[in-house]
């Protein structure tokens, strides 16, 4: 079987051209009715299996594709290799398909009923469904001339991307805490509205069957994405880049229960496997094809803040310990982007920590949350990007804001009593905390653990940049804030006691 008996397959006939023309004039915005005929014929066939092996046969047929080409080039010499490579690109490709009378807008037309279905609809078969069409579509537009011949449209492929958010009923069938629905209170309510919430509370009730067989079509939708998105360019195309963003990053949240995602890789029947490739994914979005790269970042890391902000969680049907493990797979990724992009991400992370801080709240127990996830993105961070980000934080404690001067402060203070970085500090590896850190002594939570303030100071840093966070507290004394002022008293009254000789001798070296 050849391609082109693959397309005939699908009896592209049988759709009447006027209905072609008015989808793509609609810009597929909503599913319509097929044609009788056309019913007819799918009564007679199983077209999600049809659909599912069209896929699968047009990556073996790019992937033929890409080894011939490999392999053309290699003995090829350098005078004859463009025209090997002319006739490579031009023999598997839109062009050459449409040339051969391949019916390619009935084809869209046709997966955009199922997508749009897919994606409205509430039957468990008719997500399924839409999943297979959408990985079908996906394949379609890896083929070369894709946007050139309209395949690609970013209404439907925003369609076809959001029928990844089935992947929330995995979250919910395993195991996640979810509130009880609540009663709506007085006289007036609409019935339709209560049926609305029942009916959404039963989608998350899959039998094992069901919940094995979604894991399977997401993780075939993902491995395709991927594959697509290695020759498919978004670039120009920020609202669909946006889209694949955000539900990649609604897929990682699958995995909530281990901290070791990164280290090692799930079983590919789970959804934590799907989560790891979510994230493999979203690294690979970070590259010139896709659009300008610090634009990327920062599409990410603003999607990716809520995994962060673990002392702001409400909405969310996560428990405290799902909410650190989350944290920490953040951590990680921002550390694996670091190392992967470099330069280009610097922008985001800066960004995103900037933001992350603002957002710290002004409560003693979730400001302690929110330092100690700033001070463990800090760790991960390059030197130049560490140094510039520390800048910053000292400047806060200026800040007109009394809430924003304290939390600089405490993040000041943890800097003190960690480690020093310097230009040669390599980037360093995130090790999620197996226990809460112990909590610096001199602080307006933790007065009465004085005993214990000198113990955390296990090694001193170079005093050539303690010396700018020394005089940042410094500089509060004098503040118009009496809660401010007295933090930053308690802070010193803590240095000086401490039992740590470098600390002692810095502070004896400036009193």
């Amino acid at each position: 079987m050849d391609v082109y008996d693959l397309f005939s397959k699908f009896e592209l006939d049988l759709l009447p051209r006027d209905w072609v023309k008015s989808l793509w004039e609609d810009d597929f915005s909503e599913a319509v009715d097929l044609p009788a005929e056309y019913e007819m014929f799918l009564e007679n066939t199983d077209i999600s299996e049809l659909m599912s092996t069209a896929s699968s046969f047009i990556r073996e047929w790019l992937e033929t594709a890409d080894n011939t080409f490999s392999a053309a080039n290699r003995k090829s010499s350098s005078l004859n290799r463009s025209s090997v490579n002319t006739s490579t690109v031009d023999s598997k490709s839109w062009q050459n398909l449409i040339s051969n009378n391949v019916q390619h807008k009935a084809l869209v037309a046709l997966l955009s009923i199922f997508i749009v279905r897919g994606k409205t609809e509430k039957q468990f078969e008719v997500k399924c469904l839409g999943l297979i069409a959408t990985d079908f579509y996906l394949m379609l537009l890896a083929i070369p001339g894709s946007q050139v011949f309209h395949i690609f449209n970013p209404i439907l492929y925003s369609h076809a991307v959001e029928n990844l958010k089935i992947c929330s009923v995995l979250s919910r069938t395993s195991g996640s805490s979810k509130p009880a629905p609540k009663k709506r209170r007085g006289k007036h309510h609409d019935d339709d509205d209560y049926d609305e919430e029942e009916e959404s509370d039963d989608e998350g009730d899959l039998l094992p069957s069901d919940r094995s067989k979604v894991v399977k079509l997401l993780n075939i939708v993902l491995t395709d994405l991927l594959f697509t998105l290695r020759r498919f360019q978004l670039k120009g195309q920020d609202d669909s880049l946006l889209i694949t963003i955000q539900i990649l990053i609604l897929i990682t949240r699958l995995e909530h229960s281990s901290a070791s995602l990164f280290s090692k890789s799930p079983p590919q029947n789970s959804p934590s496997y799907l989560a790891y490739k979510a994230y493999k994914i979203l690294i690979d979005l970070g590259c010139p094809e896709h659009g300008d790269v610090e634009n990327t970042v920062m599409f990410i890391m603003r999607e990716m803040m809520s995994g962060f902000l673990i002392f702001d969680q409400k909405g969310l049907k996560l428990t405290p310990k799902e909410a650190v493990v989350i944290k920490d797979h953040s951590v990680s990724f921002v550390r694996n982007l670091l190392t992967y992009l470099k330069d280009p991400a610097f922008k985001g992370v800066y960004t995103l920590i900037q933001h992350i801080i603002v957002k710290i709240p002004d409560k003693a127990d979730l400001r302690t949350k929110g330092v100690q996830v700033v001070i463990e993105l800090l760790d991960v961070l390059p030197y130049s990007l560490y140094s510039h980000t520390v800048v910053w934080i000292m400047s806060l404690c200026h800040s007109e804001h009394v809430k924003h001067r304290i939390t600089g402060l405490e993040i000041v203070t943890k800097l003190l009593y960690g480690n020093e970085r310097n230009l040669d500090s390599p980037l360093k590896p995130f090790h999620p905390l197996k226990k809460t850190a112990k909590k610096i002594k001199g602080s307006e939570e933790d007065d009465e653990d004085e005993d214990d303030g000198g113990a955390i100071l296990t090694q001193q840093p170079d005093f050539s940049t303690t010396k700018f966070l020394l005089g940042t507290i410094f500089s509060r004394f004098k503040d118009v804030s009496s809660t401010v002022k007295a933090k930053a008293l308690a802070i010193l009254a803590n240095l000086v006691s401490s039992n740590n000789k470098n600390m002692r001798h810095e502070m004896e070296s400036i009193f």
